[in-house]
């Protein structure tokens, strides 16, 4: 005689109950590791991208004039470093960093060096020295996630 069909689990129902019990982690702390390691993956990437960058703390806003940024900036480093002609060092880009633009007011900037060797040394160099500009400090940073 066959069985009922209330009392017989249905078939769907055992074979979502399996694939259920296979994706479920039997344990958590794998994949924390698991969580962990990917996380790493992708802060290396993101920081290989930024060290040839050197955050600038200090600068005023609107101070570089019909001048650009970058011929601002590169400027003010041979300036501020007293760098002689073999000591030269090449910037691909300068940005300032998003945010409201008030008169007067410190504001960061991001440099970006061609070589990161160029990068090492301008960081050394500024590092040693306390650069004032108009009265204000200016700072010189690692750039890491």
């Amino acid at each position: 005689m066959p069985k009922s069909s209330a009392t017989k689990p249905c078939d769907n129902c055992i074979r979502q109950q399996k694939i259920d019990d296979k994706t479920r982690s039997p344990k958590p702390e794998a994949a924390t590791k698991r969580l962990a390691h990917l996380e790493a993956k992708t802060d290396d990437p993101e920081n290989r991208g930024r060290r040839k960058n050197v955050p600038l703390l200090g600068k005023r806003e609107g101070e570089e004039g019909n001048q650009t940024l970058i011929n601002l900036i590169h400027n003010k480093l041979l300036l501020w470093l007293e760098l002689s002609p073999e000591n030269m060092f090449t910037l691909e880009w300068a940005q300032s960093t998003v945010a409201p633009g008030t008169p007067n007011q410190a504001r960061a900037i991001i440099i970006h060096f061609l070589n990161f060797q160029d990068k090492e040394f301008v960081y050394r160099e500024a590092r040693q020295c306390d650069i004032k500009y108009d009265g204000t400090k200016t700072t010189f940073a690692q750039d890491l996630s």
